[in-house]
């Protein structure tokens, strides 16, 4: 916290790392969209840095939010099966990353395509790619889950902890409660970049009010 001037000065700051504009900054920046999941032997991880396939959105489309889309590969056959059911289902609108106030009270959908083809069903748009070293074991529940911005955000200010320096230090801790795992790092490490360059911009931004130009002919100025 080498931009931090003085302990009123801290309190000020570590409330805008934790303010939600500044936690949603990251949040968008980060590819936290789509959430990958295996489930084996009654055991489910979340597969962040080795997902299983990559799932791109229609940006364009409605997606249902929250419920366990399962994917099942058939690299022999060519072909992926997709099945989702839940009751209650929020809806999500992709491009504004809203949560929508709608609720399907009842979603179903079951349906098998070639391998290559995108996939489109009710309130379910999107394009599947499974890497060629993927390796789908016969015992595992692979799915995905579509998490909204204001999913993201409740699920990590709820679990953020900073802890303030001793009275004659300069380190803030941040932290996350719960598992822990390198997408937490990820988030970590991008919230306070994101505060890094917002304290820059601004002591940018306030320096340039100080430059006195001697000679509007020149490029020479004084900085007081």
């Amino acid at each position: 916290m080498s931009l931090v001037r003085g302990s009123s000065q801290l309190e000020d700051d570590i409330a805008i790392m934790t303010s939600r504009s500044n936690i949603m900054k990251p949040l968008r920046r980060l590819d936290f969209g789509v959430a990958y999941y295996e489930t084996h032997d009654f055991v489910t991880e979340e597969r962040y840095d080795y997902p299983p396939f990559r799932v791109r959105l229609d940006s364009v489309a409605v997606q249902v939010a929250g419920v366990k889309i399962h994917v099942k590969v058939d690299r022999v056959a060519k072909t992926y099966s997709v099945s989702a059911e839940g009751q209650n289902v929020q809806l999500f609108n992709v491009q504004k990353q809203e949560l929508m106030g709608d609720f399907l009270p009842e979603y179903k959908v079951e349906e098998t395509l070639a391998i290559g083809q995108p996939f489109s069903a009710q309130n379910l748009s999107f394009r599947i790619e499974f890497p060629e070293d993927r390796v789908y074991e016969a015992g595992s529940d692979y799915y995905f889950k579509i998490v909204s911005l204001d999913q993201q955000f409740m699920n990590y200010i709820s679990r953020l902890n900073v802890e303030p320096p001793e009275s004659d230090g300069h380190i803030v801790s941040l932290s996350l409660t719960g598992t822990s795992t390198n997408k937490e790092s990820v988030f970590i490490n991008k919230l306070m970049e994101t505060f890094i360059e917002g304290e820059l911009l601004q002591a940018a931004a306030e320096r340039i009010k100080t430059i006195d130009f001697i000679d509007t002919r020149s490029t020479r100025w004084r900085v007081r």
